[in-house]
């Protein structure tokens, strides 16, 4: 399924919902430390939606680890969007 970047995460009032994967895994990768680039560019997020959704939840995202060593292939893969699991809307 193919949803565009404006409502991701996004439930069906258009609030942020937390328990959606993207939001989530956007959540999880921050507290490891990546790049706002790295978890906008793996979970589909924009930049903005990946600094809103931290802010929100308190989180400072440090811009020290772009997603390139072994161990954040590794992290990475492990925190993978399943698409077509994820509710419309």
């Amino acid at each position: 399924m193919n949803r565009k970047a404006t409502y991701l995460g996004l439930n069906e009032h258009h609030r942020i919902s937390w328990t959606d994967d993207y939001n989530r895994i956007c959540l999880t990768l921050a507290k490891l430390g990546f790049s706002v680039v790295t978890i906008a560019r793996h979970t589909g997020l924009t930049q903005n939606q990946v600094v809103y959704r931290c802010r929100k939840r308190g989180l400072s995202v440090m811009d020290y680890r772009n997603g390139s060593s072994p161990k954040a292939l590794a992290v990475l893969n492990a925190h993978r969007i399943r698409m077509g699991n994820q509710k419309t809307g």
